[in-house]
């Protein structure tokens, strides 16, 4: 029995040997914990897949949507922005994910932003994001026309969004601030309401220290524009007198913006029609004014200086709207840029308006005028050609007694009646004189109309020289009416207006931006200012001291375009 015993044990010792070893090995063990984790394991990387086929689409709409906005917020282009963004969706075919498009348009700046969205369909996640799909038995649920089974979404997905914006502005603005300053400007001290709200216009669109540059050029306009003797300059005015520097234009001339530095301008005759003062040196109130007072203010960014300039209009004369805009448009013309450039060099501008006016399609450049009239076009005058040049009928010895009581001149009258006579119209023992020959007698020069119209208005002319010889009979009625009214219309009310709406419409063409203000005007001024403004929205009617508020609005309306967000 011992022996038997023995040898069972010998036979089963090397399986139970095996056995043991294997049980306590640790070679090629997977324990418990990564048992559990491999699930997680491929289940994330099953999400991932998910993830980032929803990665890959959000991120093609994004940059769908990200060009499409930075197309539609360019100022160069012309369509409507949302049809662009549109346009831009249709060609990714992806016209059903635009969920949203706003615009925003200013004068400067065009804002555009979007939103968009699209449904990714998910092959692992779950609709309730779990990764277990409820209806994972239906992986084929239908068969199409030809037979052929159909595979169809498991009824999951994700949602990409998308959504951006594009903004686009101009950091540089170029402003003609065009004022009337006509007589009717006194009443009610419409002048002085009309400084403030100018003070207040400047203040609010000239910013120091801006990243941009803004400049105004003000151009004050009664029945004329005085150029002033140092701006007038700048433009090839004809010769026939130097005591004044008004131009005027031919109706042509408004149908075009730029106003030429080499083409000749006609200079509007020195004369007065409003006086009728005799005794006089020089005439008292010139049609266009003998100095600088109401010249243009050119392409300043000096707050100071713009209020100064401000400051010292005055009320007078008549109105030629279509003269301030020619002026007030033609100022921000390029053309314009050899003037700033030789302005800035002499100091009298800042040096950064150097080469001011921009080209017309600068986009980093806003051109804006901002008209304003109290009143309505009024008929614009000149002297009779026959006037405005060569030799008169008055003599004068200039050697004599400057008092102008007691001048030494005199009139031919020797076609007027059968005489070879002259009329002194210096009094002597309060007697008249009538000689054969020119007070002065030979040392008497004839003076030129241009001197002549120069020295006496021209009523007070026709009282001086042909009063007394019409009682007499030594000329005719007509003589005194010929010199009283040696002056003519050539621009009516009617002709102005369309000059006006020309000038208006060509500004417009070159992509300027035209508000007006209507400052308590008559009917007729405000059709003209509607019609010139860029739209109803640039027009403005105002009465009393309102215009503070509306020159402000428009110069906050004008600045805070730039401000980007």
């Amino acid at each position: 029995m011992k022996t038997s015993t023995s040898h069972r044990t010998d036979i089963t010792h090397p399986f139970t040997k095996i056995v043991r070893d294997f049980l306590v090995s640790e070679d090629g063990v997977i324990s418990l914990q990564v048992l559990w984790q491999v699930p997680f394991m491929l289940w994330f990387g099953y999400v991932g897949i998910d993830v980032m086929m929803h990665e890959f689409e959000r991120t093609r709409l994004q940059n769908t949507l990200d060009t499409a906005v930075l197309a539609a917020a360019d100022l160069s282009q012309t369509g409507d922005p949302t049809e662009v963004v549109k346009s831009y969706f249709d060609a990714a075919g992806a016209a059903a994910s635009l969920t949203n498009v706003e615009v925003v348009e200013g004068l400067n700046k065009r804002r555009v932003s979007a939103d968009a969205s699209v449904s990714v369909q998910t092959i692992f996640l779950g609709e309730d994001g779990s990764g277990y799909r409820r209806d994972a038995t239906n992986v084929y649920n239908a068969v199409d026309n030809r037979g052929v089974e159909n595979f169809v979404n498991f009824g999951s997905s994700l949602t990409a969004l998308a959504s951006g914006a594009a903004e686009e502005a101009v950091s540089n603005v170029e402003v003609s601030l065009v004022v009337d300053v006509s007589g009717s400007m006194a009443t009610n001290n419409k002048i002085g309401k009309l400084k403030d709200a100018a003070e207040e216009f400047i203040d609010a669109v000239v910013m120091e220290g801006e990243e941009g540059l803004t400049t105004v050029s003000i151009v004050p306009y009664s029945g004329i524009v005085n150029l002033g003797t140092e701006f007038a300059a700048n433009f090839n005015l004809s010769k026939e007198h130097n005591y004044s520097n008004c131009p005027r234009f031919p109706n042509s001339a408004f149908s075009s913006v730029a106003i030429s530095q080499t083409d000749e301008i006609e200079r509007l005759a020195h004369f007065d029609p409003t006086s009728n003062s005799q005794n006089t040196t020089s005439i008292p109130a010139p049609w266009c004014p003998t100095d600088s007072y109401g010249a243009p203010m050119y392409m300043a960014n000096d707050i100071s200086g713009l209020k100064a300039e401000v400051r010292k209009l005055e009320a007078k004369g008549a109105t030629a709207i279509d003269m301030g805009m020619k002026w007030g448009v033609g100022l921000l013309d390029p053309s314009m840029a050899n003037i700033s450039a030789k302005m800035a060099a002499a100091g009298k501008i800042d040096s950064r308006a150097a080469n001011r006016p921009a080209s017309y399609n600068d986009q980093n450049t806003l051109k804006v005028v901002v008209l304003m009239t109290d009143g309505e076009n009024t008929s614009q005058y000149d002297l009779k050609q026959q006037f405005k040049s060569g030799k008169s009928r008055i003599w004068i010895d200039r050697r004599g007694n400057t008092n102008p009581s007691d001048d030494n001149s005199s009139i031919d009258l020797s076609d007027y009646n059968r005489y070879d006579i002259w009329y002194w119209p210096r009094k002597r023992n309060d007697r008249y004189r009538y000689y054969y020959y020119p007070d002065g007698g030979n040392d008497a020069e004839q003076m030129t109309n241009v001197e002549a119209f120069a020295r006496w208005p021209t009523v007070g002319m026709a009282y001086r020289f042909f009063e007394k010889p019409y009682y007499d009979n030594q000329a005719p009625l007509s003589a005194f009416y010929e010199y009283a009214y040696a002056y003519e219309e050539f621009i009516n009310a009617g002709q102005a207006d369309s000059n006006l709406s020309r000038i208006c419409s060509a500004a417009k063409g070159k992509d300027v931006v035209i508000f007006t203000v209507a400052f308590e005007a008559p009917a007729a001024g405000q059709a003209a200012m509607k019609d010139c403004a860029s739209s109803e929205s640039h027009y403005f009617s105002v009465e009393g001291a309102a215009i503070s508020d509306v020159f402000a609005a428009i110069g906050r309306q004008i600045n805070q375009l730039r401000l980007i967000q």
